[in-house]
């Protein structure tokens, strides 16, 4: 009954560098692959849980529904409702009735069951996969912040030093 993980794929670090593009040739370039590296890390020991996490799930799951199934046709059996596990058609048409295709359903409860199941750890990676990406889109943001302060503060720090040739031609204005 388990079909193949639906899993999106987890995301590379290269992927993700390239949201710091803006910090090429800065000098905090090093610094916002460091926290880039160090959140891709822990995103990364998450991501891979998922999957394992999955086919656990889904084999619980199936063991479980397996065992409920087996109890249901056990149960209409001993009823001596066995003729009618599969639904009975007359003229073309499906007859009701207890335990009438009781088999389709059960087989239709069980995959609903198994898809939710799946969706809900494809949700997850999903929700990873954005994590992440804001992460890094936060982190090239966040030193490139930086990178414009400290130039803000160079530009400043150089008009406050005092420079002998504008002091020379203030003077030789003033004379």
């Amino acid at each position: 009954m388990i079909s193949g993980s639906q899993l999106p794929q987890g995301m590379t670090l290269q992927q993700l560098q390239a949201q710091l593009q803006g910090l090429n040739g800065t000098p905090f370039q090093g610094q916002g692959q460091g926290a880039l590296a160090t959140d891709f890390n822990s995103y990364n020991q998450a991501f891979q849980q998922i999957a394992p996490e999955e086919q656990a799930a889904l084999g619980q799951f199936n063991v479980q529904s397996g065992d409920m199934a087996n109890q249901a046709v056990g149960s209409l059996n001993s009823r001596g409702l066995g003729n009618s596990l599969l639904g009975t058609n007359i003229n073309g048409q499906q007859t009701s009735g207890y335990g009438s295709g009781a088999l389709q359903q059960l087989a239709q409860q069980r995959l609903m069951g198994q898809n939710q199941l799946q969706q809900g750890y494809t949700n997850e990676a999903n929700q990873l996969n954005n994590s992440m990406m804001g992460d890094a889109n936060g982190i090239g943001n966040y030193y490139q912040q930086l990178g414009m302060q400290q130039q803000k503060m160079n530009a400043q720090q150089q008009s406050q030093e005092f420079n002998p040739m504008s002091a020379a031609s203030l003077a030789l204005s003033i004379f």
